[in-house]
């Protein structure tokens, strides 16, 4: 399976890494682990919720959770120092291990059925291999682990019902024929491969979900994965890599625990090369489908230092190429390793025809806790495209750009035994700059058509090229679970609502009057759940949404005799109720 990648890992193109990978080696024997790793925590998984909350009170020095996902063993070693009682909130969720012969163990993942139900029009994000159309989608999720202090193996597929009933299909699809839509996004459907509704049925998925063979001695690993990755330390919408999408199977390298750096504190990293796939309409309209696939390179860097403690700042770099357009897998498995400028990129390959056709994105995060306050601030800036040169970025700061930071915060109240505050803010929407440079949507790509995405679905932030959200969160703690209320705005794709404005001739010509009456908005109240009764787990989450100007149907209308005082848009909204539950089993 892909034996030409593994041939030109030895080639002599290794020598560009050599400094790098001594370095690790270096530190490497260094390192210690105080306990068995076990097997790593699913992302979005019970566990994965505790560490991060723990984190408030404790502090995040075992781990930056900004690579995940991350090791059982971090959740077990800050577990270790809860003396916290009486609560859902520090109740310990360690699946039960099995001794077997010549020195290995094993154990499983808690099996979980979950529903998910949405009344008018697709609806949903964060969900890796699932896919919310309108209808009732089921989903399983389980398998289990076998390790031993040097190989683990996981195996926990995602086996997904796809709901997928017909629903009112938006003004912007390309059709070829009144009853024959193109499955591709709306109004933007020849640079992403993000198709509005995936077919005109029901279907079946089966995927490999979070499975893995890993190869590891005390914190480093390497291996082959299906899992999806979430890099960064946003929340909601991790912008360049998180479980919005199926997981991209890919070979990696990487730590499993912080690598300790004397005197200056301490790194995390994983380094990916994967291979994406597209979603069966990709070259349907106007696509560059590639009888090789595409070619992921991706690497992701935390570094924590000494003396400020607690504080993670991290940067992501990552390369879609097709692999049938290179040279040699070689030169794809090093662009890593090329200048962050344009400019150095051309004097470095003979000039600009010269310069390999490829979509590079890169990314800067932060995630700073407050223990002795129960608090936590993050952020990602990512830009989508090469700069020209370091002027070009301090004068352009946003081009191609977007960002996203958030605040979480643990605190006593009334009525439960903690609350738990959580607000971020996302912003993909281009800025200002967009009148005087163009602004290409984050994620997609004219070249490589199937922009930032993996199987129909964007591999980053789930509100995907264009939008932008406010996220606002409250959760209480019992002793048996927790309860709590959301609420979100989200703008649909702005970008191309501000480009497909610039087309039209306006009544008043140079006032700057357009259609600024009917932006696709959504406002969500939603309501969210889990109960722990025994061995089961009920979770729930049920949300009401208005998608205000659904489907665009009327856009160029506003501003020829149309105005704010006499257009009423609310008989274009739509309604939608999302319910969902989930119910799981624990050994």
């Amino acid at each position: 399976m892909h034996f030409k990648t593994i041939r030109t890992l030895l080639g002599s193109g290794f020598a560009n890494a050599l400094p790098f990978t001594a370095m690790m080696l270096s530190l490497l024997f260094t390192q210690g682990v105080s306990t068995a790793f076990a097997q790593t925590v699913p992302g979005g998984d019970i566990q994965e919720e505790q560490l991060r909350t723990w984190q408030l009170i404790y502090g995040s020095e075992s781990s930056s959770l900004t690579n995940r996902p991350v090791w059982n063993a971090i959740y077990l070693n800050l577990q270790e120092e809860i003396d916290g009682t009486g609560s859902w909130l520090y109740r310990d969720y360690t699946t039960r291990r099995y001794e077997l012969p010549y020195g290995f163990e094993a154990g499983l993942f808690s099996p979980l059925i979950q529903t998910t139900t949405n009344s008018q029009v697709p609806y949903g994000g964060n969900n890796e291999a699932a896919w919310y159309g309108r209808g009732t989608s089921l989903e399983l999720q389980g398998g289990f682990w076998i390790t031993s202090d040097y190989f683990t193996v996981t195996f926990r597929p995602h086996l997904v019902r796809h709901g997928n009933n017909d629903f009112n299909e938006p003004r912007f699809i390309p059709r070829n024929g009144d009853d024959d839509p193109f499955y591709v996004a709306e109004g933007i459907g020849d640079i992403i491969d993000m198709p509005y509704r995936f077919g005109p049925e029901s279907y079946n998925t089966a995927d490999w979900g979070y499975s893995s063979v890993r190869l590891h001695y005390r914190a480093i690993e390497t291996g082959f994965s299906t899992e999806p990755l979430t890099w960064g330390g946003n929340i909601q919408y991790p912008l360049m890599m998180s479980r919005n999408a199926p997981g991209v199977p890919h070979w990696f390298a990487g730590t499993r625990s912080p690598l300790t750096l004397p005197y200056i504190g301490s790194v995390e990293f994983r380094w990916m090369l994967g291979f994406p796939q597209d979603s069966p309409y990709v070259d349907e309209y106007d696509g560059n489908p590639a009888e090789e696939g595409r070619f992921l390179n991706a690497f992701n860097i935390t570094y924590s230092p000494r003396w400020v403690p607690n504080l993670h700042i991290g940067h992501t770099r990552a390369f879609h190429s097709i692999r049938d357009e290179r040279e040699s897998t070689r030169s794809m498995i090093f662009d890593i390793f090329d200048p962050y400028q344009l400019k150095r990129l051309r004097e470095r390959y003979g000039g600009r025809d010269e310069v390999p056709v490829r979509n590079e994105l890169r990314s800067y995060y932060f995630r700073w806790v407050w223990p002795e306050s129960r608090f936590e601030l993050y952020g990602e800036f990512i830009r989508d495209g090469v700069l020209w040169d370091s002027r070009d970025l301090i004068s352009s700061a946003r081009h191609h750009a977007g960002y996203g930071f958030g605040i979480q915060k643990l605190f006593d109240a009334p009525l439960a035994r903690k609350y738990r505050f959580q607000a971020e803010f996302t912003n993909l929407t281009p800025s200002g700059l967009q009148e005087v440079r163009p602004q290409k949507h984050i994620y997609s790509d004219e070249t490589i058509s199937q922009g930032h995405t993996n199987r129909g679905q964007v591999l980053g932030a789930a509100i995907g090229p264009g939008s932008n959200s406010q996220f606002f969160a409250v959760d209480g703690y019992s002793e048996n679970g927790r309860f709590g209320l959301y609420f979100q705005r989200l703008a649909d794709n702005n970008h191309f609502h501000f480009d497909f404005d610039r087309t039209q001739n306006r009544e008043r010509v140079g006032t700057g009057w357009g259609d600024y009456w009917r932006h696709r908005t959504d406002l969500t109240f939603g309501t969210r759940f889990l109960y722990d009764f025994g061995s089961w787990i009920l979770t729930g989450d049920i949300s009401w949404t208005r998608l205000m100007n659904y489907g665009r149907f009327e856009y160029g209308v506003f501003g020829r005799g149309i105005s704010i005082s006499s257009y009423d848009p609310t008989d274009k909204d739509v309604e939608n109720m999302k319910v969902q539950f989930g119910l799981q089993y624990r050994f």
